[in-house]
């Protein structure tokens, strides 16, 4: 009888043992499935931003250029006209407004602290936006238009059907740089150098039966910032860069 009591003494011993064991697998499983499954939310979302970066940036330039009319100077009632019938993504739903952003939309509660420098400071500068190709003393334009806008989705948070694609962010705007240009200018100076003038960037003259090709052009930079829905850790936001050369002739405007 003794040994079978040490017996089961130690049989107690090796389950509260074993039990332990399995609590800490079990917890730690279940940090490695949470931060699995929040890897892939914020893969999912980045990827979302990256997809939608070009359409993003040809719903702009489609969006600027009609309304440039006979003129890239023409540039009256700029933030009446562009929220007028604004850009929408391929549905209808998400639109691309001018408007500045606030800090309140994203919340910043346990946000990466360069993260929360880098927006405050976009956000200060979308203040003092829109700045519109003005004319100079020497008569000439200059040919940049710099403005920040936001995505627009009417959808209440909690009804959207995705939680980590850009289209469904809680909030994003973007900081917007275009600068005018053709196929005529060298790479090196559309990379670093000044945008063509407003009143020079005119269309192709007709030579004979036959037109020379369209060959204005337009320069996109932007940096765009986004929030994941319901979620305010460090992994739920998102900053983009990127720049596109686009040209007049493949927009779709009509």
């Amino acid at each position: 009888m003794p040994n079978q009591s040490k017996s089961r003494g130690f049989t107690l011993i090796g389950a509260l043992a074993a039990a332990l064991v399995l609590s800490i697998l079990a917890t730690l499983i279940g940090k490695n499935i949470y931060y699995l499954i929040r890897s892939r939310l914020r893969t999912e979302s980045k990827v979302s931003i990256v997809d939608n970066e070009s359409t993003f940036a040809e719903l702009i330039a489609t969006k600027l250029f009609s309304m440039m009319g006979s003129s890239a100077c023409n540039t009256a009632d700029f933030v009446t006209n562009f929220n007028n019938n604004p850009p929408s993504f391929p549905g209808g739903l998400v639109t691309i407004t001018i408007e500045n952003p606030s800090v309140g939309e994203f919340g910043l509660a346990g946000t990466p602290e360069r993260f929360q420098s880098d927006l405050k400071t976009a956000i200060a500068a979308c203040a003092t936006k829109p700045k519109l190709p003005t004319k100079r003393a020497d008569g000439t334009w200059t040919g940049t238009f710099l403005f920040c806008a936001k995505l627009k989705n009417p959808v209440a948070i909690k009804d959207r059907k995705g939680q980590s694609g850009f289209l469904d962010s809680q909030a994003a705007f973007a900081e917007i740089r275009v600068d005018l240009t053709n196929d005529d200018v060298s790479q090196e100076v559309k990379i670093s150098g000044d945008a063509l003038p407003c009143d020079q960037w005119t269309p192709p003259t007709a030579t004979g039966t036959d037109s020379d090709p369209e060959s204005r052009q337009l320069k996109l930079s932007y940096r765009i910032f986004s929030k994941r829905p319901n979620d305010n850790s460090e992994l739920g936001y998102f900053t983009q860069m990127g720049s596109r050369i686009i040209n007049v002739s493949e927009l779709q405007t009509n």
